[in-house]
């Protein structure tokens, strides 16, 4: 109990502290209270369409999911488990991130100097697509911005009646 008073005692009042620290006190309140109102404002709006569609989604798969148990139950148990497991005693999310890293520098890595990776074709596809769409519509436009001063210019020339 003793303690008790000799620490109410050396916490300083309100009114000794300086403007400066009732200032940064104000301004972490006021920093914690927004944090905690934009949390919930996510929450709000993306948790509820979130719940209500995947729980629809559910609701219209769980058929399906009850039908094929058989099929992913399996590997579920014996790869999926074990993966989990895993990953939260060698250091979860950071040691995913550092997996997923790792792939995909040796996916750009093989796609800009090795033999093709696995869906390189579907990219260099993809560019030339956009490549021949970007090249069609310059054409278009140059083709039909040359008409379109070819018609105003021979309405300038051609005298009024």
């Amino acid at each position: 109990m003793e303690t008790a008073k000799k620490m109410m005692h050396s916490i300083p009042s309100v009114r000794q502290m300086s403007w400066k620290k009732l200032g940064l006190i104000a301004a972490g309140v006021g920093l914690a209270a927004m944090a905690l109102m934009m949390l919930t404002v996510v929450t709000l709006v993306v948790g509820t369409p979130v719940l209500i569609f995947g729980g629809i989604a559910l609701l219209l798969a769980s058929p399906c999911l009850c039908c094929t148990a058989p099929l992913w139950l399996p590997p579920l148990l014996f790869i999926g488990i074990p993966t989990l497991i895993f990953f939260v005693v060698t250091g979860g999310i950071a040691m995913f991130l550092a997996v997923m890293a790792s792939v995909g520098s040796w996916w750009l890595y093989r796609y800009r100097r090795g033999p093709m990776p696995p869906g390189g074709h579907l990219v260099e596809r993809m560019m030339d697509r956009l490549r021949n769409a970007a090249s069609r519509t310059k054409s278009t436009l140059k083709s039909t911005r040359d008409g379109v001063y070819q018609v105003a210019s021979a309405r300038l020339i051609e005298p009024e009646l």
